[in-house]
């Protein structure tokens, strides 16, 4: 094997991470986040059955703070919508765990299933969801924008709201 003299490892060492993702920790990652979008969320409910896979088209709504007196660990809820269907599940409430080595946050919740978020350089949350039981595969991946609690819990009263008189 060539070994590469002393300078060139520098030089590449310098170039590749010039390039590198921005660096979060748990205070930048807390607070309030929304889809601009709708998201694909794909479903399957049946796995000897293709024709039970269908995906949909939803809004997610995310608030989440750090538990007191810990460095490491999240509460919070998910709210989901579809501007077509005008259907509202949640809150789901979920714990998580930031690792800081891998600067990415890590939620469950009750019923199975993990999402994972990080931050990208340009303060986009990545939220990846993914549940998979016995009745189920769900998937989705969703870009997220922050937004101020402030309207965040406007948004999920009138979300909470809409979910009421569906029910009605």
């Amino acid at each position: 094997m060539r070994k590469l003299p002393l300078f060139a490892a520098a030089f590449l060492w310098v170039a590749g991470s010039a390039g590198s993702a921005k660096s979060a920790d748990l205070d930048d990652l807390v607070g309030c986040w929304v889809t601009p979008d709708p998201s694909p969320v794909s479903r399957l409910t049946d796995g000897t059955d293709p024709n039970s896979a269908a995906t949909a088209e939803t809004m997610s709504l995310l608030l989440f703070n750090r538990i007191r007196d810990t460095d490491y660990l999240v509460f919070g809820s998910l709210f989901e919508w579809s501007e077509d269907s005008r259907s509202v599940s949640g809150p789901v409430f979920k714990n998580g765990v930031f690792d800081p080595l891998s600067e990415t946050l890590t939620f469950g919740s009750p019923g199975g299933g993990f999402a994972r978020a990080h931050l990208t350089e340009d303060d986009t949350l990545i939220y990846t969801w993914t549940v998979s039981s016995a009745e189920m595969s769900v998937m989705s991946v969703r870009e997220m924008e922050r937004v101020e609690c402030d309207d965040a819990r406007q948004l999920s009263e009138a979300l909470l709201e809409r979910q009421r008189v569906s029910a009605d």
